[in-house]
């Protein structure tokens, strides 16, 4: 009778412990993938700084918000 309680206790132990394995797989995953995200958000954020615009652009945009609209 007490080693029916005690097996029990063991299995329900052995399922709490799987239980956290799996979380903390999960949780290291998630983890590195927001490291890959973020290192992409900055090579991302690099070429932008690094892109030449060629011309004025500010220039231009005032240029453009001065055109009468018309099509």
């Amino acid at each position: 009778m007490i080693r029916r309680y005690i097996n029990g206790i063991l299995a329900a132990l052995a399922l709490l412990g799987a239980a956290m394995l799996y979380r903390k797989g999960r949780t290291d995953e998630r983890t590195r993938e927001d490291i890959r995200d973020w290192n992409e958000y900055i090579a991302t954020r690099d070429r932008m700084e690094s892109a030449d615009p060629g011309s004025d652009v500010d220039q231009w945009l005032r240029d453009r918000a001065k055109r009468d609209g018309n099509l």
